[in-house]
């Protein structure tokens, strides 16, 4: 698949058309992106295209249940435009874990649809700080940061903040669940359970547990009939 990886954009449309073996950080690079169709080879051999028009079953099951309906040659991407967005980062020390909780429980109640936080639990070394506020004025009132750098950046450059710590052969466990608030106990058990592991394993201080607080009320948008992925409420991801 990796010599399938041709793309060709339809600028009037705002269509990209990228083959099934391209890379998603290169076409998402390019634009935003939201799946509006595409040309699969189904298990008997057929080539068959696929949207909300054509196909409509198998184009419903494969934005949904991913790749167990045939091999995609071609995917066709609505294109959107990349604005500017604000990210950052701050880091506190683990007395203040308590305070942490607290704040991102009270900024959960209020945050905007286009708010999003991950919860990181890792060892950092010390760094310089700088800049920003605003929105998230609640995360700062923990105290003072003991790392910070909060940036305006291309919205492409977010999805690629954590490639050097999604190398090849590193260990991974992703999962997910709906949380309308966090439990400071729990968030205290996983902590401790964490420096107690580092500590007795310093090759593992490269580890990290990264919580993402996803808005959900997106997601719960969209009709539970529209796509196989079903949402299941607009609670944080």
């Amino acid at each position: 698949m990796r010599k399938l990886n041709n793309l060709r954009v339809d600028t009037g449309k705002k269509l990209i058309y990228a083959q099934g073996g391209s890379l998603f950080g290169e076409v998402d690079s390019e634009a935003g992106l939201a799946t509006v169709g595409a040309t699969i080879v189904t298990a008997d051999g057929e080539v068959r295209e696929l949207s909300a028009n054509k196909n409509e079953d198998l184009f419903w099951a494969i934005i949904g249940c991913g790749i167990n309906f045939g091999v995609v040659y071609e995917f066709i991407f609505k294109a959107h435009e990349q604005k500017e967005i604000v990210v950052g980062f701050l880091s506190f020390p683990g007395e203040k874990l308590d305070s942490a909780v607290e704040a991102t429980n009270t900024w959960l109640k209020n945050r905007g649809t286009d708010e999003n936080i991950t919860f990181i639990i890792n060892r950092l070394p010390p760094e310089n700080k700088f800049f920003e506020k605003k929105n998230f004025q609640i995360i700062y009132e923990c105290g003072e940061p003991i790392f910070e750098k909060v940036e305006r950046m291309p919205y492409p450059k977010l999805n690629m903040l954590l490639d050097e710590s999604s190398n090849y052969g590193i260990r991974k466990a992703v999962h997910s669940a709906q949380i309308d608030h966090f439990n400071i106990s729990s968030v205290r058990e996983v902590y401790d359970s964490f420096v107690n592991y580092t500590n007795e394993n310093p090759e593992a201080t490269y580890s990290f547990i990264a919580i993402g607080l996803i808005d959900g009320k997106k997601i719960a948008s969209i009709p539970s009939d529209s796509t196989a992925f079903h949402p299941h409420g607009d609670k944080s991801l």
